[in-house]
């Protein structure tokens, strides 16, 4: 189910379940879903600019309640459907920072905490915190709940010579509209996907744990018969041995697992072909496509941007949850959502087991 261009506004939060979650609910009921199961249903549900907005508020109904009842440890089932994504979302950034709130009061931090990493200090106050909020979660989690919006700023193009057309409708125009509405505060004025977390030159937080959490680019197409790359297009999606969407069975497992058993799932990973991957804290894993298209889409979770390469994640490794910054090779300015790669990768999370162990996988 898609919903693109609506105009409808809500901005309290009330009693009785919004209409669209009652209608979407009520579809839910027609279907048997059981994640990771090529025989059950799949429900992915989408929403585009004013009807991610739609969704966005919905979710902010239902979402901080069930993760403050979450128990830690255990996975969290979607809230509707198998996955709900956002699609340039018009909506304000308060719809998503009061989500990581909701995870960093469930662990334990208090409201203005902002500690995410212990840098390995011995001496860490926060320790037992920052244990439990990157555990909230096991590393069979399913993402649930995605925002994708085409950002400007990336570190990765500094030296590229080119501009980014990024989305100025939910950049630029949301935050003059939502001025003149009489709205105030970084978070109300911001859309969903540019708000991003405040680090100094050493990447060092200065403020709190919220905004942009994961990144995805759409890297090159399957390898041609003389080893040049063919387009990821639609109409190559039609020929196998030029369309890079290969099952993707377990690549999220695998992007999370600690290097060695007992340790804490892995904060910041990178999951696509990188030749050269650079120094840091940041796990990297090839693209699952194999030897035809090795190179293809790489989610992040983790922050790129001009001022930080290397930048911590603001959420845990293994929330259901991602406020994703898109490139435009993957997303192009407010409409350039429907090309061939992202919908294949927004299908791979639903129709495959991402999460699935791998031989050598706990």
């Amino acid at each position: 189910m898609a919903m693109t261009g609506l105009n409808w506004r809500q901005d309290k939060v009330t009693d009785r379940p919004s209409p669209l979650r009652e209608v979407l609910e009520a579809i839910q009921a027609q279907l048997v879903l059981r994640a990771g199961d090529p025989t059950s249903d799949k429900m992915l549900i989408v929403g585009h600019s004013m009807g991610g907005n739609m969704l966005a508020k919905m979710m902010l109904d239902i979402v901080p309640p069930k993760i403050k009842r979450h128990a830690p440890g255990q996975a969290m089932r979607p809230p509707v459907g198998d996955l709900v994504v956002l699609l340039n979302p018009a909506s304000d950034a308060a719809s998503w920072t009061t989500l990581q709130a909701a995870e960093r009061a469930r662990a334990g931090f208090a409201p203005r905490e902002n500690a995410i990493s212990c840098n390995n200090q011995p001496d860490c106050p926060e320790r037992a915190n920052i244990i439990r909020w990157r555990k909230l979660y096991p590393i069979q989690q399913r993402p649930v709940y995605i925002s994708l919006t085409s950002a400007s700023d990336w570190g990765t193009l500094k030296n590229a010579g080119r501009k980014v057309e990024f989305d100025t409708a939910t950049s630029q125009i949301f935050p003059f509209a939502r001025s003149l509405g009489g709205y105030g505060g970084e978070r109300n004025l911001t859309a969903i996907g540019h708000l991003l977390p405040k680090f100094d030159k050493d990447n060092t937080l200065l403020g709190l744990p919220e905004g942009t959490s994961h990144e995805v680019v759409v890297l090159q197409g399957a390898v041609t018969p003389d080893g040049a790359r063919y387009a990821s297009t639609y109409g190559n999606a039609a020929h196998p041995a030029r369309a890079w969407c290969a099952p993707a069975h377990g690549w999220l497992r695998a992007a999370r697992a600690p290097d060695q058993p007992g340790y804490l799932p892995q904060q910041n990973w990178d999951y696509g072909y990188r030749a050269n991957p650079p120094e840091g804290q940041t796990k990297y894993l090839k693209n699952l496509g194999g030897p035809l298209n090795e190179a293809s889409i790489q989610w992040r979770q983790g922050l790129y941007t001009r001022a930080n390469l290397n930048a911590l994640s603001v959420s845990p490794g293994t929330t259901p949850f991602w406020n994703v910054r898109a490139l435009d090779s993957a997303i192009r300015g407010h409409a350039g959502w429907a090309s061939y790669p992202i919908w294949c990768a927004l299908n791979q999370m639903v129709l495959d087991d991402i999460t699935a162990p791998g031989p050598s996988q706990p």
